[in-house]
């Protein structure tokens, strides 16, 4: 006699996007309230997108002027980083900076499983991460209807995009200004530290935008897009990000080889700009900022290409403790406590 073997095949959803637990919904596979689909990655009809949140508002509940103040608030952002950067001139520091940008830029990666954060916490990470803060629970921002979740990831890099814009467009007067009028002739933009320092800042938003829009995963019979499950994978658009997703698994190799070009070549017309990655350490570690970005890079690939909590909780642990490990062993910072 031959006897049926069923398999169920058990697919993990995106956080936020399926039933939260037993007692909140029936059946247990059911969505998160206003969502539906494969993997649940899509809002229902009547609903959209909430920024910087998994959950989908119903479009009566959205506020009209909600998108409009997004924008607003990107756009200011964007010009005040750039004029920030423009007018830091001074590339001395004791490191503080570099710490904190990276603590707050990593720390909602490693809250693994973290569905709420204190305001203020959400602000700093938000800020340093070139993003508008979504307030409490995530709900602050309703996307027009129709933004799909790939749409509102690729969001979060627009703000960085717009900074480098502010700075071309800043060169470009200051170009035209001294070259029309004497007046104007000293006007010097320092451009290229403003360059570098937004590179920097926007590394963990942009690795982990285009590590999250490559994230696939079985289901329905088919390789899914993890964050929209109705999208099929290895489309012309995804392959198109690969060489990007390339160069940013290269770039901490990159910054270090640079970085020590530049140290060994004084005269390098780059050298004032690399001077803020390079002053915090020691003549011996003045590559260090690329380590750090190493680092980054190991904890935005975790948190973006991998779906099993366990999995990020280890390999998080064991890249924090063996980055902990090198930092007390090697001291690199010239103002070691």
């Amino acid at each position: 006699a031959e006897v049926a073997v069923q398999i169920i095949v058990m697919a993990e959803c995106p956080a936020g996007y399926c039933c939260p637990g037993p007692d909140a919904c029936a059946p247990f596979d059911a969505c998160a309230p206003y969502r539906e689909g494969v993997l649940c990655g899509t809002c229902a009809q009547g609903s959209s997108l909430a920024y910087g949140s998994s959950s989908c508002i119903p479009d009566a509940k959205c506020r009209a002027q909600s998108t409009a103040w997004l924008i607003v608030g990107s756009c200011l952002l964007a010009v005040a980083v750039a004029v920030w950067y423009l007018a830091a001139r001074s590339s001395a520091s004791d490191g503080t900076g570099l710490v904190l940008v990276g603590f707050y830029q990593l720390l909602p990666l490693l809250l693994i499983g973290a569905t709420t954060r204190a305001l203020g916490q959400d602000i700093l990470s938000s800020l340093f991460s070139l993003r508008i803060p979504s307030g409490r629970g995530g709900t602050a921002f309703c996307l027009p209807s129709g933004i799909t979740p790939q749409a509102r990831a690729g969001i979060h890099v627009a703000i960085p995009i717009a900074s480098l814009l502010c700075v071309a467009l800043w060169q470009l007067v200051g170009t035209v200004l001294r070259r029309t009028s004497a007046r104007f002739a000293s006007i010097q933009i320092a451009w290229r530290p403003a360059v570098l320092g937004i590179l920097m800042l926007a590394y963990t938003t942009v690795s982990t935008t285009v590590f999250s829009l490559l994230h696939c995963v079985s289901a329905a019979g088919d390789k899914r897009l993890f964050m929209n499950g109705s999208v099929a994978c290895y489309s012309a658009w995804q392959l198109a990000l690969v060489p990007l997703a390339a160069v940013l698994v290269a770039a901490p190799v990159a910054l270090g080889r640079w970085l020590y070009v530049i140290d060994r070549t004084k005269s390098h017309h780059w050298s004032a700009a690399a001077a803020s990655l390079m002053n915090p350490f020691r003549s011996r570690y003045r590559f260090w900022s690329a380590v750090l970005l190493g680092r980054r890079l190991v904890v935005t690939a975790v948190a973006s290409l991998s779906s099993d909590i366990l999995e990020q909780a280890v390999v998080n642990a064991v890249a924090s403790v063996t980055a902990l490990c090198i930092q007390i062993a090697y001291r690199p910072f010239k103002h070691s406590a």
